[in-house]
């Protein structure tokens, strides 16, 4: 991916700094946070060539980030 990718694709909110969108702090908000990143990463490791051009990412970048485990959570967040 490139940097600014995946600075864009990294820019979630943090559970703990969610306020007044119904979001959960502490321990709820870290399975959120997990539950989210698995979420993504295997959407990402299903996603076709053209898709995966559109977001900037080649496909030897995706299947990196499809990888990581749900907990290997990127630095920022």
């Amino acid at each position: 991916m490139s940097a600014n990718t995946l600075s864009h694709a990294r820019r979630l909110p943090q559970a703990s700094a969610r306020t007044g969108r119904g979001g959960s702090t502490g321990f709820l908000g870290i399975l959120e946070r997990w539950a989210r990143l698995a979420y993504e990463r295997r959407a990402l490791s299903q996603a076709d060539d053209s898709v995966l051009r559109d977001i900037g990412v080649n496909r030897a970048q995706a299947n990196y980030e499809a990888s990581r485990p749900f907990w290997d959570v990127p630095d920022g967040r």
